[in-house]
């Protein structure tokens, strides 16, 4: 079993990321890493990371955590 990140620890993924300084296996690393943490899908951690220009890499992790699934009731029969 992996070891879980803590929350500082997965912010200072989302700093490395939103840095620039990473090669191609190093932003796969940090993207998985943050994956097996969050609850969120991979679309969303790219969407926090790269397209929320007023979240702080804090809030940015916040959100990943608190990302809830809303699965739809199933159908009435």
């Amino acid at each position: 079993m992996k070891r879980q990140l803590t929350n500082q620890e997965l912010v200072e993924r989302v700093k490395r990321l939103l840095s620039g300084h990473w090669g191609d296996d190093d932003m796969e690393q940090l993207f998985s890493e943050i994956s097996e943490n969050v609850p969120c899908p991979f679309s969303e951690i790219q969407g926090f990371i790269f397209h929320s220009p007023g979240l702080t890499p804090e809030q940015m992790v916040e959100a990943m955590l608190a990302y809830e699934v809303i699965t739809p009731p199933p159908p009435s029969k």
